[in-house]
């Protein structure tokens, strides 16, 4: 979008609020301020919303500017101070009389363009090279994306071997105490969470209802913490 004097198809002249924040030496955000404030104003005696559309900054965000005419530029700059107003007059004057350049023009005038056919050719080279690199990288990311989801679906199969803390443990040989069994169900709770499985629940007559796990995570958790121990 143009950023200073545009013209509509309208035929209508407009200056952009970052054009206004210039040669008031206002900050955009503020201007933008005065603009949102006043348009309820400006709308109820006209019939009519500021025109509002957006530019991109030197980062490449599109963010939000407005395109007033003259009339509403000045309305807008009955909350400026009289050095302001005079300064915005004056650069609707230089504008309109060609005197000064838009900033959009100016910073146009900044791009180099290509003069020759071989220039030109390089340019569209260029164009898609950069088209092909961003085109290779959404598919890279669909791909890891795909990798992810069947990772998740292989994960969440409800028919794996589920065992409680105990069981796992007595099917080893190996004894639990109370304090270590709690110890190790945390820690496979967790990693389930991590992984996306699921988690079953038993009842135990000593304990009630107790939480069953995968046998791959339970092996995950016993080869941690009992690392002498061959769990096959």
């Amino acid at each position: 979008m143009d950023q200073g004097l545009i013209q509509f198809g309208d035929s209508q002249q407009t200056m952009s609020s970052l054009e206004i924040a210039k040669a008031t030496n206002k900050r955009h955000k503020d201007v933008l301020y005065s603009i949102r404030n006043m348009e309820k104003a400006w709308k109820k005696v006209t019939g009519r919303n500021f025109r509002l559309s957006d530019y991109k900054d030197k980062s490449g965000r599109t963010l939000p500017c407005y395109h007033l005419s003259k009339n509403e530029t000045l309305f807008v700059a009955t909350k400026f101070n009289d050095e302001a107003r005079a300064k915005l007059v004056v650069r609707w004057e230089e504008l309109e009389t060609g005197k000064a350049t838009p900033m959009a023009q100016q910073q146009q005038s900044n791009v180099p363009m290509p003069k020759t056919g071989a220039e030109m050719l390089l340019m569209c080279a260029q164009q898609l090279v950069e088209q092909e690199r961003r085109v290779n990288a959404i598919e890279s990311k669909v791909g890891e994306t795909e990798q992810r989801i069947a990772e998740i679906e292989k994960r969440t199969v409800t028919q794996l071997p589920y065992t409680t803390i105990v069981g796992y443990a007595n099917r080893f040989g190996i004894r639990v105490p109370l304090e270590r069994a709690s110890v190790l169900g945390r820690v496979a709770t967790n990693k389930c969470k991590k992984y996306g499985f699921e988690m079953g629940r038993v009842e135990d007559p000593r304990f009630g209802m107790v939480k069953t796990y995968p046998d791959g995570v339970l092996l995950e958790v016993f080869t941690q913490y009992y690392p002498n121990v061959k769990f096959q």
